[in-house]
C-alpha cells in the first residue's frame, strides 16, 4: 500500500521482526511491539488502523485488551479495519464443505484453550460500545 499511496505514511507493527528493513518504501516504517503490552503510540495517532488474520491469536480476555488499544490509537472519525474470517461459507461445494467441517473442528479445539474463533462476529459491536457505552442498540 505504501507504494500505491506515496503521500501517506504507513506504520507496521508485529511482535517479531518480520519486515525487511532494506527494501521498504520511504513512507513506511516497522516497529516490533505487542498490542497486549500497549502500542507505543499516543492516543488518536492514526486515521486508519488495519489488523488482519489474528482471530486465533488472542484469548477472549486478550481481545478485551486488544480492542480498546486499537480504538485508543485511532483518531476520532478514523477507520478500523479487521480482515478476518468468520469461517462460515455459503453455497459450498464438496471441497468447501470439508473446509467448513475442518474449521468448525478447529473452533471446538480453539475454544478448549480459550481462543474464540467466532469473536470476529462481535468485534464491530465491541468497538461501538467503547465509543458509545450508554447506547444499547447496535445494528450491523
Amino acid at each position: 500500500m505504501a507504494k500505491s499511496y506515496q503521500s501517506s505514511t504507513f506504520t507496521g507493527v508485529d511482535m517479531i521482526p518480520l519486515f525487511p528493513q532494506e527494501k521498504k518504501p520511504e513512507n513506511a516504517k516497522f516497529l516490533q511491539a505487542n498490542v497486549l503490552d500497549g502500542l507505543p503510540f499516543l492516543d488518536d495517532t492514526f486515521d486508519f488502523v488495519y489488523m488482519g488474520l489474528l482471530v486465533t491469536a488472542f484469548t477472549a480476555t486478550e481481545w478485551g485488551k486488544v480492542i480498546p488499544e486499537i480504538v485508543r490509537v485511532t483518531k476520532q472519525g478514523g477507520w478500523i479495519e479487521f480482515m478476518e474470517s468468520d469461517f462460515q461459507y455459503h453455497n459450498e461445494g464438496p471441497t468447501t464443505a470439508r473446509l467448513t467441517e475442518s474449521c468448525m473442528y478447529t473452533d471446538t479445539v480453539m475454544s478448549a484453550v480459550q481462543i474464540p474463533t467466532l469473536i470476529i462476529l462481535d468485534l464491530s459491536k465491541a468497538i461501538f460500545t467503547i465509543h458509545y457505552p450508554d447506547n444499547s442498540s447496535f445494528n450491523y
